[in-house]
């Protein structure tokens, strides 16, 4: 099972599952932001291009950064449960796995791999 979770530092309180979006904001278009709708977006570190559709997201997970990142204070400000500094999310999560997001612990499950959804 250990295979199966990422740890990260938590910003805010409480759990939330869903299903991951990788995201490069250095090329995202503003346009892109509807696709991310109630997603957890996964991404090496946050800009503040982010700012627009953090709204509409039910999670953040960073590669890079601390308890003082532009990620934790956004997640903070809007109220998202993040997890940062996790150093690898983005080279292990795909596009349409479904995780939970462990605010207390940092945790990050992942309950359904695409990789093994497509192989059933």
């Amino acid at each position: 099972m250990a295979e199966n979770i990422i740890k990260g530092i938590a910003i805010n309180k409480g759990t939330v599952e869903g299903e991951v979006v990788l995201v490069d904001f250095e090329t995202m278009n503003i346009l892109d932001a509807e696709q991310l709708k109630d997603k957890i977006v996964v991404t090496k570190s946050v800009s503040s291009n982010i700012t627009p559709i953090v709204k509409k997201v039910k999670g953040i997970v960073t590669d890079e950064g601390g308890i003082l990142s532009h990620a934790a204070k956004i997640a903070r400000e809007f109220n998202i449960i993040a997890i940062v500094g996790t150093k690898n999310a983005t080279q292990i999560l795909k596009t349409g796995d479904y995780v939970e997001l462990n605010g207390e612990t940092g945790e990050i499950h992942i309950l359904e791999s695409r990789a093994t959804s497509v192989d059933k």
